[in-house]
């Protein structure tokens, strides 16, 4: 079963706005920035051009910019190089409003990601990039004009979010905070508040908790996205104490959030028990 992000809607604004600037999605790992993307982008545009900069993508698409911009004395010179290097990746490329390039993980190449100026200001079609540590783009050889972007973060499935994926987002969004609804709709939800407590908001662990509704499966799942997780800030942190200190920090994190929404559990014994959720603090 499919999903539903929140953030698609916000996504759906910006290419309303079409305000020229280039929209930089942020987010951890396993959060869901290259599915809601996808799912974007085939449903509200007609050209849809995908660049992962992690994978071989990203190398063919720094080939077809190298071979773009060559250039010997004496030879005409390209005009709009970036132009050609995006039909050199993708024949279909079109320079208009139909046509969206997604680049995945830019990150991972400080040539492309210091071009975002001249995507938002050279070109008609729509540009998002996207990475899940975009904090590497900090160091020394990536540059960008913060005039030129809009930022939206996707985090894990809110509370909101998950119980949507039960099909339960009408009771979410029917029940009083004040405590005058029907007390079995607040018992029912508050079932379901402490199943995401236990699981949390990844999409792959709750996919797997609808297929199994078994918790430990899900926990098995966590685990693996945090090994991952791990493995692949080595990379952004470089040096073997800062690693240490992450696998010791990390775990010490989690198990201080589980304790606070188990203090958060004492509290829902009265009703309503939404008041916790961030339904509660909406404006």
């Amino acid at each position: 079963m499919e999903l539903k992000r929140n953030i698609y809607n916000d996504l759906l604004r910006w290419k309303q706005r079409d305000s020229g600037k280039v929209l930089e999605l942020k987010g951890a790992r396993q959060t869901g920035k290259t599915f809601i993307l996808d799912k974007f982008a085939q449903e509200n545009y007609k050209i849809y051009i995908y660049i992962n900069m992690a994978q071989l993508s990203g190398e063919q698409f720094l080939a077809c910019m190298k071979q773009a911009s060559a250039w010997k004395p004496g030879e005409t010179r390209i005009e709009k190089t970036l132009h050609e290097a995006f039909r050199l990746f993708d024949s279909r490329f079109e320079d208009n409003k139909d046509t969206i390039i997604v680049i995945d993980e830019i990150q991972e190449s400080a040539k492309v990601y210091s071009r975002i100026r001249e995507f938002s200001r050279e070109f008609l079609c729509h540009f998002i990039v996207a990475g899940s540590y975009l904090g590497k783009t900090l160091e020394k050889g990536y540059y960008l004009s913060a005039g030129d972007t809009e930022n939206l973060m996707l985090n894990t499935l809110s509370f909101e979010e998950f119980v949507a994926a039960f099909g339960k987002r009408e009771l979410y969004n029917g029940v009083d905070l004040l405590g005058s609804s029907n007390p079995l709709q607040y018992d029912e939800l508050k079932e379901y508040y402490k199943i995401y407590c236990e699981i949390g908001g990844y999409p792959d662990v709750i996919n797997c908790y609808m297929k199994t509704q078994d918790t430990q499966e899900c926990k098995k799942v966590l685990t693996q996205i945090i090994g991952t997780f791990i493995e692949e800030s080595t990379r952004v942190l470089g040096g073997i104490q800062e690693m240490i200190l992450l696998e010791q920090i990390f775990p010490a994190i989690a198990q201080l959030s589980v304790r606070e929404k188990k203090e958060h559990g004492d509290v829902i014994q009265n009703y309503p028990v939404l008041f916790i959720t961030e339904k509660a603090i909406e404006p």
